[in-house]
């Protein structure tokens, strides 16, 4: 949705666990183009599915991931919920 200017935010996640996962998209945007940004979103996930993502792109990635990863260990509660959650799912540190 990069240069579209459809919302005021948007925010994606995924919630990964051992065998399965969900993601999606949150956006904030005005009724009268939510209509064209849920087709924007539609059409980033078509594209998602029809090719492969870039080097740049997965690069980029990795590297908002890496640094999410980081800036969560500053945070006693994200730092705990990570401890259980691999303790939980994977049984092992």
């Amino acid at each position: 949705m990069t240069g579209i200017w459809l919302a005021y935010a948007v925010y994606a996640y995924q919630n990964l666990y051992q065998s399965t996962g969900v993601s999606g998209v949150y956006v904030g945007t005005q009724p009268s183009t939510a209509d064209q940004a849920t087709e924007a979103i539609l059409a980033e996930y078509s594209r998602l599915a029809d090719q492969s993502l870039t080097p740049q792109e997965l690069a980029e990635g990795k590297q908002q991931f890496k640094g999410q990863v980081m800036l969560s260990l500053e945070n006693p509660l994200s730092r705990m919920n990570r401890l259980a959650s691999v303790a939980l799912h994977h049984d092992r540190y």
